[in-house]
């Protein structure tokens, strides 16, 4: 078997958006569960986009991290604040396609909020994804960033932010997974929705 560095990089990028805060999905994918889930599949880097109010988590992970709670199975784990410009880049290395995806580090490095370049990994198995080099993008049910995924064509698992009003995320997650869209994630089975 190839070691990670021989192998192509496999991206999982997860984000929550520019408006509303998301901690529970960046407490799940910050998970030894999920983190154990990704390695299962050989993906070799996790990318966040957190929003302000999440990095305290990320922050969390670090510590726990550094004091052993947490083995990030060879995963480069990297995290950065919204970007004005954008998150193209980062769904591009999620679609295995000239994106941000520079694996340097120690395998297991936790960039801190506003380190703009990085990537992480999922189950491209998630949606069916046949390219080895394909990851998938896991975000909330935020339009801009749905649009985005699909018109690049990256495999897309959506978790709704049920905490919002009128629980509007969870309706269009239901209908993108409905036409095939999307894998409709969800927060109490994050791990099982990268499997489906």
């Amino acid at each position: 078997m190839a070691t990670k560095s021989a192998q192509q990089k496999r991206v999982c990028f997860v984000t929550v958006g520019a408006t509303a805060s998301f901690d529970d999905l960046i407490e799940a994918v910050l998970s030894q569960v999920f983190l154990d889930a990704l390695a299962a599949v050989d993906y070799t880097q996790l990318l966040i986009q957190h929003g302000r109010d999440t990095r305290r988590a990320v922050e969390r992970f670090h510590e726990e991290r550094e004091r052993g709670q947490i083995d990030t199975r060879g995963i480069t784990v990297r995290a950065f604040a919204f970007s004005e410009t954008g998150l193209s880049q980062q769904m591009r290395a999620a679609k295995g396609v000239d994106g941000v995806a520079d694996g340097d580090g120690d395998g297991g490095g936790v960039a801190g909020a506003g380190a703009g370049a990085g990537a992480g990994a999922l189950c491209a198995a998630a949606t069916g994804a046949a390219a080895a080099a394909e990851g998938v993008v896991i975000s909330h049910a935020g339009t801009g960033c749905i649009l985005d995924a699909l018109r690049l064509e990256v495999p897309l698992i959506v978790v709704p932010n049920t905490s919002l009003l009128d629980n509007h995320q969870l309706e269009l997650a239901e209908e993108l997974a409905r036409h095939g869209y999307a894998v409709h994630g969800d927060l109490r089975c994050i791990v099982k929705s990268s499997d489906a």
